[in-house]
């Protein structure tokens, strides 16, 4: 009696630790794929057998509590924390001296009780430093092995009144609670939160405090104050291995990813605003699927088989107006976020200092000034104000450790950046910069030209000169001896004595005593800032003043020394000679930031020429291009002959290859996104690579937006049916336009069964009373059949050769079941002949005896238990006995006869009719009975298997078979 209690109390407990999986947690290991479970002890507080189970693969089917498991930190944090593993009244405990592993009893302050989860998932245990592993096929401490967390999650936070998940329990649905609609314990005494992966557990406090959580809480502290508590899922997506959301699980956050393990993809959650593109391959190419919606189960829906796992993901927000190229992201603000040293609206095109496809970083000795862009070489351009071939060293014009630009304006600086100005010009020491005229100059554009000698002053821009008093102005605007005046022209007139004194010797002309004071100076001599100088042949056609960076050059006509052009530092007349002009002045020298080209200083160098930042001078491109990065011929730009086109530097007549366009005689490189193009823009592509195989509007996707689908033209709208899809039919759907069906294998023909409502976040049902989550039902069983049959792409062959082979099956199974009733029908006829036969015989014999018979008698209620006479003793008139016997038993008279003849009685049912069937054959022996068979209504006692006498022609009456 007691071992039966004992049996029926287990399975009674055993039942009530059996429930579907709606929110649970098991550890799984990672090499043999099983969860750990505890062996089962009932009424026992002794320690269980720890053992490796296959894992639950269905969110709907039992499981027993021993797989669940609760992670609960001895310090109410999980990291770097000791951890205790607990399963319902159980702790995964290392025994004492032992590697052997049990679930005992919890005791919090026993060390064989807790265990570190790392990182990567293993988890040590604290007393013995080992680690959770197998030994052969049993759980022990040994050597380490990944586990990892494998469950349910729910659609919800739950939260539990008492700390480590015990006390009442509530879910919180994703949506925003205030405190009337939370239970009122948190807000007094701790409590705990099962935060599924994925979801975000906010806080908002009332001093505008935001606390956010991310993760199980086994003892959160009371909520001092509150606005509000938000449940949420975080920016990303949560893929499953199993449908309805169970199994091992990974939640990505927005940008790509790639697993590190290929991942069955049974289910996924996506938050609002975003998609994910999941890839077959961990190099984002191959098949791939464009998600925008959360789908409960990948099993049945249409999609290609090698679509159900997934090995690289990438998420992004579908906030962007343009589509993000490949090396940016959509974010949640509508911007588009780029991978490092990438830029633009699409994130299409490197940063300033990267280079190539990937945009990546120049040489560092560049300082990241470099052949830069998609289509760059990555060789290095020296910074402004460097040079060198480490770029190591300050660019004329520039000074100090940093290579700071000189801000002399018309002159330059040495080391300590002292401006030294060009001819003509006036430092100013207060501003260190050269920007007016000094004394005998006048400004005219960006120049300083020498005024005429003898001038008082000149007038800006033109030049005019306004002589002194003793001068007179010449017919060209020089200044010339007044000839009014008594002094000789070797004499200048002294205002104040009233007298003529001689020029210097250096003079023909003066105005005045000394250097300074000549007009024109002697014939070997030129007219330099007030003075005159002798011409040697080492100064050629430039003066050689005494100021560092004053360059001057010779005007024969006007024999003075004038300031070269601007932006020149130097100058020279070639092949100068008395009769040169000044018109054929060059320069020889540039001001920083312009290079030397023939003779002038130009901001950038002609197309067939290239700039040399050695000496900043303009030099000729190889003879076969048009424009070149450098002397070379393989450094062509663009080629002289128009029919030839430059790849990679060099000019040939070979059409561009794959990925190049052609672009004035150049093969330029297609957008790093494009195959194929027509420009080498994002936006410009023809054919598409494996990462991005869509094109739309030109340029190349992963996938098609929301409510299309792709096909060789590009992306087109989905069924009507379909909220997004992967093709045109109503069953090739991803989610569902009409927000209260639910999909199933790819058709929007699923319902919530009755008494369950609908999880628009998750697309399950859940029940009403008990909140289970509940899998959807059919509503249009054939839905799915009719559809596929309807498709535009007709029938494949095996489709035709079932249809054949099954329409023969049928007939020849109608055929078999055709033969089979006829045979029962022709069994059937042939039983009612012979019984036929039968009745007409016994008809016929009565009637016999009803002739032979004498005054009818009373009927008796019984036979005699003599035997009946025979026929042939009834019909033989020799044997009187006989008839005497036969007359006594079966006479009846005649009043009784025919009362019994008016009323009906019992056997009227099988014999009516028998009186007019009597008097037709000229008896009233006998009936037919409801088999139209004749029946004799005598109550006599005959067999059917008695000879009969034969009759005169030798045959026998009745007709017996």
């Amino acid at each position: 009696m007691h071992i039966k209690n004992f049996f029926l109390s287990f399975l009674i407990l055993t039942i009530e630790l059996t429930s579907n999986v709606q929110a649970a947690k098991f550890i799984r290991n990672e090499q043999t794929l099983s969860c750990l479970d505890r062996s089962f002890i009932p009424f026992s507080d002794k320690c269980s057998t720890i053992t490796l189970t296959p894992c639950p693969t269905d969110r709907f089917q039992s499981f027993t509590e021993s797989f669940e498991w609760d992670i609960i930190p001895v310090n109410s944090s999980l990291k770097n924390s000791p951890i205790i593993i607990k399963s319902d009244k159980f702790c995964l405990s290392a025994l004492p001296n032992s590697n052997n592993i049990n679930a005992c009893s919890c005791d919090s302050a026993a060390t064989n009780q807790q265990w570190i989860l790392n990182n990567d998932g293993v988890l040590n245990n604290v007393d013995s430093g080992k680690c959770l592993g197998l030994v052969g096929d049993k759980v022990a401490l040994g050597t380490c092995q990944a586990w990892k967390f494998y469950h349910v999650a729910p659609h919800a936070v739950n939260l539990y009144t008492s700390k480590e998940f015990t006390g009442k329990q509530e879910k919180l649905l994703v949506n925003t609670y205030t405190s009337k609609s939370l239970p009122a314990e948190i807000f007094s005494s701790a409590f705990s939160l099962e935060i599924p992966p994925g979801f975000e557990f906010i806080v908002n406090k009332s001093n505008n405090k935001v606390e956010i959580f991310e993760s199980d809480i086994a003892q959160m502290s009371p909520i001092d104050s509150l606005d509000s508590i938000i449940i949420r899922l975080k920016p990303g997506m949560i893929i499953y291995e199993e449908p309805a959301y169970f199994g091992a699980s990974k939640f990505m956050k927005v940008g790509p990813s790639e697993l590190l393990q290929t991942m069955n993809l049974g289910s996924a959650l996506v938050s609002e605003g975003f998609r994910g593109v999941f890839w077959s391959n961990s190099n984002f190419t191959g098949n791939n699927i464009g998600l925008f919606e959360s789908i409960a189960n990948f099993t049945g829906a249409p999609v290609d088989a090698k679509q159900l796992s997934v090995a690289s993901l990438d998420i992004s927000a579908t906030a962007c107006q343009n589509e993000c190229g490949s090396s940016g992201t959509c974010s949640s603000d509508g911007t588009c976020a780029c991978k490092p040293g990438f830029t633009g609206d699409r994130c299409e095109r490197c940063l300033p200092g990267f280079f190539g496809a990937t945009c990546q970083e120049c040489n560092a000795k560049c300082n990241k000034i470099c052949d830069d862009g998609l289509a760059g070489t990555g060789e290095c351009k020296c910074n402004p104000g460097f040079t060198g071939e480490t770029c190591n060293q300050c660019a004329p014009g520039f000074f100090g450790n940093k290579c700071e630009e000189c801000q002399c304006g018309n002159g330059t600086c040495d080391e300590q950046g002292n401006c030294s100005c060009n001819a003509g010009f006036l430092l100013d020491p207060k501003n260190n910069r050269c920007m007016d005229c000094k004394e005998g100059f006048y400004k005219s554009g960006k120049e300083c030209k020498l005024c005429a000698p003898g001038c008082g002053s000149c007038e800006a821009e033109t030049g005019k000169c306004q002589c002194l008093p003793n001068l007179k102005s010449s017919d060209d605007g020089l200044c010339e001896p007044n000839p009014d005046l008594t002094c000789s022209p070797d004499e200048y007139f002294d205002t104040v004595s009233q007298l003529c004194f001689k020029c210097d010797p250096t003079c023909e002309t003066c105005f005045g005593p000394g250097v300074g004071g000549c007009i024109k100076c002697q014939p070997s001599m030129v007219y330099l800032e007030g003075s005159c100088i002798l011409l040697t042949q080492t100064t050629e056609s430039k003066c050689s003043p005494s100021a560092v960076n004053q360059a001057f050059v010779i005007d024969n006509s006007k024999r003075t020394c004038v300031t070269c052009p601007s932006s020149c530092l130097d100058c020279s007349i070639p092949n100068f000679s008395e009769v040169s002009l000044i018109e054929e002045v060059q320069c020889t020298k540039c001001m920083p930031g312009f290079f030397l080209n023939n003779g002038t200083c130009v901001k950038n160098c002609p197309e067939n020429k290239y700039a040399d930042n050695t000496d900043f001078v303009c030099k000729d491109c190889d003879t076969s291009c048009a424009s070149c990065k450098g002397p070379k011929g393989n450094e062509c730009i663009t080629c002289s002959n128009e029919n030839f086109f430059a790849l990679d530097g060099v000019c040939s007549s070979t059409q561009c290859p794959s990925g190049f366009i052609a672009l004035n005689t150049t093969c330029t490189k297609c957008h790093s996104d494009c195959t194929e193009c027509t420009g080498p823009e994002i936006n410009q592509c023809t054919k598409c690579p494996p990462n991005r195989p869509i094109i739309k509007d030109g340029q190349c996707v992963e996938v098609c937006p929301m409510g299309t689908y792709a096909d060789e033209t590009g992306c087109q709208k989905c069924n009507a049916d379909c909220s997004s899809c992967v093709g045109s039919r109503p069953d090739q759907c991803l989610g569902c336009s009409d927000q209260s069906k639910i999909l199933l294998g790819g058709s929007c023909s699923g319902s919530c069964p009755a008494g369950s409502e609908l999880i628009k976040s998750e697309r399950l049902c859940q029940n009403l009373v008990t909140e289970d989550i509940l899998p959807p039902e059919k509503t249009r069983e054939d839905q799915k059949q009719d559809n596929y049959f309807n498709t535009s792409k007709g029938l494949e062959w095996w489709m035709v050769l079932l249809i054949v082979l099954g329409s023969i099956l049928f007939l020849i199974i109608s055929v078999m079941i055709m033969r089979c009733c006829a045979v029962r029908r022709r069994k059937k006829k042939t039983k009612e002949f012979g019984d036929q036969i039968d009745d007409n015989f016994v008809n016929d014999n009565l009637k016999t005896m009803l002739r032979n018979a004498r005054e009818p008698s009373q009927p008796e209620m019984s036979h005699d238990p003599r035997p009946a006479l025979r026929p042939h003793e009834i019909e033989n008139p020799l044997n009187q006995r006989a008839a005497e016997r036969h007359q006594k038993t079966m006479s009846i008279s005649s009043d009784d006869y025919n009362k019994w003849k008016k009323k009906p009685t019992k056997s009227d049912k099988d014999w009516g009719g028998f009186n007019n069937i009597a008097n037709a054959e000229g008896s009233n022996s006998g009936h037919r009975n409801s088999k139209r068979s004749i029946r004799s209504t005598n109550s006599i006692s005959t067999k059917r298997s008695y000879n009969l006498p034969l009759n005169i022609d030798g045959s026998r009456e009745g007709n017996w078979v």
